[in-house]
């Protein structure tokens, strides 16, 4: 079983990479200034966040016991990508 999850490179926090957040933050900017949504409630939209580090969903997934993890990677989605475009 392969599970994906969106999450930062360790336990700092400040790490954490705002991919995700910042392309949706740039489409409902977008959106609002062509007036596809309102501006007001755009200013008031609130989406949460969270993408743990690879320590916690271990943590879990042990403590909960039902499967055993063999392997767990953690990716840096922006210098993998950088990696794929250098021959």
């Amino acid at each position: 079983m392969v599970i994906s999850l969106p999450g930062h490179c360790s336990s700092d926090s400040t790490c954490q990479s705002n991919l995700l957040c910042d392309g949706t933050a740039f489409m409902l900017n977008d959106m609002a200034s062509r007036g596809v949504i309102d501006r007001e409630k755009l200013d008031s939209f609130y989406l949460p966040m969270y993408g743990p580090s690879d320590k916690e969903p271990r943590e879990i997934i042990q403590d909960e016991g039902s499967f055993m993890i063999n392997k767990i990677l953690a990716r840096d989605v922006i210098s993998d990508m950088d990696k794929k475009k250098t021959p």
